[in-house]
């Protein structure tokens, strides 16, 4: 009995204490107006921070999924919305550390290279010259504008595509990128309700 409650404890402290490291990321640009830190009150300022954001003219505004990466392994999310009057609502959601590698999971196995693969100028084609020298255009009133964007300290990243899955369905050049983005932002949605 003391055998088993020892082998126990050990693999729970190994799981707990088990080393998560931020992965490294090539960041597009610096970015010093863009400030989640001070917004969501995090204690890490240097934590990785990953949002994907969904505007759209009927939320009112813009429904925000955020999911922190603490350096000391921790996981925080937080639901937000921003309305377009400028008002705000942010809640924290507690996160269970016996969850915590599923997010780490996502983050080291999946989203870095994921967003390696986007070609973010093909995002939002809506206007191209066809294979006989045709100008074509496509639109779409009252879409929903998807923003994927992941920060550390003043290094940004930013992924946004008005109603992809428009796009997609009407093949438009880049629906292939708009394909990758969405299975992304859904891939993120989908660790984010884990």
């Amino acid at each position: 009995m003391n055998k088993l409650l020892l082998l126990l404890i050990i693999t729970t402290f190994r799981i707990y204490s088990q080393e998560f490291n931020i992965p490294e990321i090539k960041f597009q640009s610096k970015n010093d107006t863009l400030n989640y830190v001070k917004l969501l009150d995090l204690k890490d300022s240097n934590a990785l921070i990953i949002k994907a954001g969904y505007t759209n003219y009927w939320y009112g505004g813009t429904n925000s999924d955020f999911l922190i990466y603490n350096n000391d392994g921790s996981i925080e999310k937080y639901k937000a919305f921003f309305s377009f009057k400028g008002e705000r609502k942010i809640k924290k959601i507690k996160v269970p550390k016996r969850k915590y590698k599923h997010y780490w999971k996502f983050i080291k196995d999946y989203a870095i290279d994921s967003l390696v693969a986007i070609d973010t100028r093909k995002l939002n084609i809506q206007k191209w010259t066809d294979e006989k020298g045709v100008i074509q255009t496509r639109s779409i009133d009252d879409g929903t504008n998807i923003k994927f964007e992941i920060l550390r300290d003043n290094n940004y990243s930013k992924f946004e595509s008005y109603s992809a899955e428009y796009f997609i369905a009407e093949k438009v050049p880049g629906f292939e990128e708009r394909k990758k983005f969405v299975l992304l932002v859904n891939k993120f949605e989908e660790i984010f309700d884990k």
